[in-house]
């Protein structure tokens, strides 16, 4: 019987945990940690931003903004690890059905970097932070959201 998968996840921290259907066995799969996601986002730039000073009137002064906030970067970053581990899963038949829980805003960063298959197989998306839930509340809260699997 496939087990069924559960992602809870904010930008900074992922856990997977998964379980076979009609049984009280959770298992951990894999706990991530992306440290970088909580950094400042200036010392995830690599330079400061542009910036031509003087020279007078013809090159007037100017700043240009990177073409992507660093923070967000990471967090792409983070979620696309999450998501090769899932699709991986999916792929090679270990999973069976998806509950992500994340965030709010992480959650539609980790939904865009799965695969179609693995998209497929989410049962549930739940915009909710419980990286900091106990395991005995984590899982309440996990048999709750699971309801049908």
């Amino acid at each position: 019987m496939q087990r069924n998968w559960y992602v809870v996840a904010n930008a900074s921290r992922a856990r997977l945990l998964e379980r076979t259907p009609g049984e009280d066995d959770w298992a951990d799969v894999v706990d991530l940690v992306h440290a970088d996601s909580r950094r400042p986002g200036a010392s995830l730039a690599r330079d400061r931003p542009g910036h031509i000073a003087g020279g007078g009137p013809a090159y007037g002064g100017c700043t240009f903004q990177p073409r992507t906030d660093p923070r967000r970067h990471e967090h792409a970053r983070f979620a696309r690890q999450i998501a090769d581990a899932v699709d991986a899963a999916v792929s090679d038949g270990r999973c069976g059905r998806l509950v992500l829980v994340a965030s709010a805003p992480f959650l539609g960063v980790l939904d865009a970097q799965l695969d179609p298959r693995s998209r497929k197989a989410v049962h549930a998306r739940i915009a909710h932070d419980w990286t900091t839930l106990p395991d005995v509340a984590l899982v309440a809260k996990l048999g709750e959201a699971d309801v049908g699997g």
